[in-house]
């Protein structure tokens, strides 16, 4: 099926009538686009580009050869660039655009890849998830085991007087070693690494039925969830200030 081509624009939709029934006279099928849109306001006419007398593609020569004729149209008012043909050409037959003026396929496709180039320089710029765990020390703010929740208390944690410190903390070591809260305890010792998506938590030397197991990590802003089948550790990263 031929592209419809603008062979002329005008402001108001009415100035259009003569033009288009010259051409229908000489058995080219006319149609009008944006002529809705100026009669409702014709203030946006020109906002639009305005009223688009257009024809289908195998009758341009002829339209423009009758409208030069009668002095309806100059050479200079439609000769499309060389550029303009290559880009209409070029985005004609994109699905969904191909009803759109070639200005408006650019704008769209401009935007689509501006969207496109920043979505992809955020997430080459989102740290991994190995460089989440091991640049952040995390507090940890609830361990549940089953249904039961049990708070964390390390009988050899250092107390911090600074604003943000952890009373409790998950240290995840880019060496594969680990830190974990204790309860009533000592800091509970063991090795983690990361498999997959998922972190695998093992030998820790006291609470091993507790902590050892494969979790699926859960991230938000400044906040950790660990989920194993059996365990889950609620964690905020740490964010140090000053001192009291």
């Amino acid at each position: 099926m031929d592209k419809l081509i603008t062979v002329k624009t005008f402001t108001y939709p009415l100035d259009l009538a003569v033009v288009r029934g010259r051409l229908e006279s000489e058995g080219i099928r006319c149609f009008v686009q944006d002529e809705m849109m100026a009669q409702v306001n014709p203030f946006y006419s020109n906002a639009i580009g305005g009223v688009k007398l257009q024809v289908r593609e195998s009758d341009v020569a002829r339209a423009v050869e009758i409208l030069e004729e009668v002095g309806l149209l100059k050479e200079s008012d439609f000769r499309p660039t060389p550029i303009y043909t290559l880009l209409d050409n070029a985005t004609f037959r994109i699905p969904f655009l191909r009803g759109m003026r070639v200005e408006f396929r650019l704008m769209l496709i401009v935007g689509v890849i501006v969207a496109v180039g920043l979505l992809l320089m955020y997430l080459a710029f989102l740290p991994s998830r190995l460089e989440r765990l091991t640049n952040a020390t995390w507090c940890v703010d609830n361990v549940m085991y089953g249904d039961q929740s049990f708070e964390p208390k390390t009988t050899d944690a250092i107390r911090l007087l600074v604003t943000g410190s952890c009373d409790e903390s998950l240290n995840f070591r880019e060496n594969g070693d680990l830190s974990l809260p204790g309860f009533n305890t000592r800091s509970v010792n063991g090795a983690w690494e990361l498999i997959g998506g998922d972190v695998s938590i093992s030998r820790a030397d006291s609470f091993g039925f507790l902590y050892n197991g494969r979790y699926d990590l859960s991230f938000s802003t400044g906040r950790l969830i660990l989920r194993s089948a059996k365990t889950i550790i609620y964690c905020h990263e740490e964010h140090l200030g000053s001192r009291f």
